[in-house]
């Protein structure tokens, strides 16, 4: 193969980050590199392709805690409602939902981590909302709360939703808090559901 030709596949697995990159060939044909997950989006476009939600069971005993934060009231005060709403829906009344709210998204990992370590829920939720600005703050804050939440699940051995809108515009936020690109808060509450019901199914496979 050409040196080029290699170089070229080398970028496209970069780009893929190695994982989500192959390379198909045939005898005496040239290498066509697929990247198979890490499709571009059109300029200005942001992936908006959410699961859709299973018809799940979930224990009549499990609990879900909430944790919210204050900054930008507005919208996490909408993502919380359609989390709320959506949860009842599921079957989860709010005698058995803890809602717990913290000042930012930076703080949502240790009040997640705190709850799950209560023993009295089954899933922990984390709803926020971080709105690109002009400093480097929104990198800073939406990977760290990224980062915290998912050790606090991995740690706690406990489903820990990220609920978070990071976004580069106001708008996009409330375009996914109720508005064209659905509404996060219910789609948070979904995933709980789901992952409470996807454990205790682990659960009762693996009992001898």
């Amino acid at each position: 193969m050409a040196v080029s030709a290699m170089l070229a596949m080398f970028y496209v697995e970069r780009r893929c980050h190695g994982r989500d990159a192959r390379a198909t060939s045939t005898t005496n044909k040239r290498y066509t590199p697929v990247c198979i997950s890490a499709r571009q989006p059109k300029d200005g476009v942001m992936s908006t392709q959410a699961p859709q939600p299973l018809d799940v069971r979930v224990p009549a005993s499990a609990r879900v805690g909430v944790v919210a934060a204050r900054f930008n009231a507005a919208l996490v005060d909408e993502l919380l409602a359609g989390c709320l709403r959506r949860l009842n829906q599921l079957g989860i009344d709010d005698k058995r939902i803890q809602v717990v709210r913290v000042p930012g998204a930076f703080e949502l990992p240790v009040a997640a981590q705190a709850l799950a370590r209560s023993g009295s829920v089954a899933a922990v939720v984390c709803l926020g909302a971080v709105v690109k600005g002009d400093t480097p703050h929104f990198d800073f804050v939406a990977g760290e709360a990224a980062r915290g939440i998912q050790q606090v699940a991995l740690a706690e051995h406990l489903p820990v939703i990220f609920g978070v809108l990071t976004t580069n515009t106001e708008q996009q936020a409330w375009d996914r808090a109720g508005g064209k690109h659905g509404h996060a808060g219910e789609r948070a509450a979904e995933a709980a559901c789901e992952m409470i019901a996807v454990l205790a199914e682990i659960k009762k496979e693996s009992s001898p």
